[in-house]
């Protein structure tokens, strides 16, 4: 079985071992773990989360702050944040269908798969076998550095984050390798496994990962007012097996200003010789002052945002699918009410958005401030 280093450096074929390598960001991975493009240089970090239970208010207010005033990165410097879940779904399922007589029965256990997909939580009290839950985070910077550069810069970016309480790991090309095996398989792999790519097959609004189904969520419209940590908890702490994906690319900022004080002067002439001001002219007015201000301050980032949460379950579970994609599409009213919408022909580019070290194209963007 080859590993994972050697379908890197094979060439192009018809395999289907060489598909997912050719979407594989990096041209290189040195030994220790450096990441090298065309025109950046990543690395990639395993981190242990922070529980937000654990701090009273105004300590979550503390690190929210701080989190925000350290997302002051240079023009087109990059992060890309992983949940990554893995859990006993399918013998759980099992477990819960041996408690019933229908469960032998072809259109009793139908029935039964349905029923238990409606009440995932309420079927049983013991929840799914949690077999793993890791956070990965791999940073882009905007330039190809030199070789000397490579540790300070990355050592520079393991502080930072450390700074937050989080436990940081920078991972060699070993351990990338494995990561990115268990992300891009299917439920099946384990980390005693030797790495290997999994057969894909893009199907019109799901992947099939060897025996797995893939389905995906993409965030459609963002909070209505603000994101705080711990409000991705109302995702993370749903009983599937899932991988979320948030990337944040920090833009220019002199293009976006000039259209912002286009659109001022724009408005600023509407509501001239207006006797009655407009009310939707003088509130996008204060928006835009708003931003200018704080972007002049010199406080805030601009950002191009995507967020994509992606579920596979044994493609015999379909049923299952539909409702954990709707459970999640719901839980945006606890996130303040933003709203996710389910991914059809750019299924394939959200499955890439979830591995560490690749990334999607066709993925909604939302613009914000950091």
């Amino acid at each position: 079985m080859k590993k994972l280093l050697k379908l890197f450096k094979q060439e192009p074929s018809k395999s289907k071992v060489s598909f997912l390598k050719d979407f594989f960001h990096a041209n290189k991975v040195t030994d220790d773990g450096v990441l090298i493009a065309e025109h950046q240089t990543g690395f990639l970090f395993e981190a242990d989360g922070v529980d937000h239970s654990l701090f009273t208010e105004s300590e979550l207010q503390t690190l929210h702050n701080e989190w925000r005033s350290a997302l002051q990165w240079s023009n087109g410097e990059e992060i890309q944040i992983i949940f990554r879940k893995r859990v006993e779904f399918a013998q759980w399922v099992e477990e819960q269908l041996k408690q019933s007589f229908l469960s032998d029965n072809m259109y009793g256990r139908r029935i039964l798969l349905d029923r238990l997909a409606n009440q995932v939580k309420e079927m049983s009290q013991m929840p799914p076998h949690l077999l793993s839950q890791k956070i990965f985070i791999c940073f882009w910077v905007a330039e190809k550095l030199e070789a000397s550069e490579y540790h300070e810069k990355r050592n520079l970016i393991k502080s930072q984050l450390a700074s937050f309480g989080f436990d940081i790991k920078a991972l060699n090309k070993r351990e990338i390798e494995q990561e990115i095996f268990i992300s891009s398989y299917d439920l099946t792999a384990s980390e005693e496994q030797e790495p290997e790519w999994p057969s894909i097959k893009i199907e019109a609004d799901h992947l099939l990962i060897n025996e797995d189904s893939f389905k995906a969520l993409e965030l459609k419209k963002l909070p209505e007012r603000f994101t705080e940590l711990g409000m991705i908890q109302a995702i993370t702490s749903l009983p599937y097996p899932m991988d979320i994906c948030l990337r944040l690319k920090a833009r220019e900022i002199q293009p976006v200003v000039r259209q912002l004080e286009k659109k001022r002067n724009l408005l600023n002439a509407k509501r001239m010789g207006k006797e009655i001001p407009l009310p939707h002219v003088e509130s996008q007015l204060e928006q835009i002052n708003q931003v200018l201000r704080q972007l002049a301050d010199s406080s805030e980032t601009l950002f191009d945002m995507k967020m994509t949460i992606g579920v596979r379950l044994p493609k015999d579970l379909n049923v299952f699918h539909r409702k954990a994609l709707a459970t999640i599409i719901r839980s945006g009213s606890q996130m303040d009410f933003c709203e996710f919408e389910e991914a059809t022909i750019n299924t394939f580019d959200s499955y890439l958005e979830c591995l560490p070290g690749f990334s999607g194209e066709n993925i909604k963007t939302h613009t914000v401030l950091g």
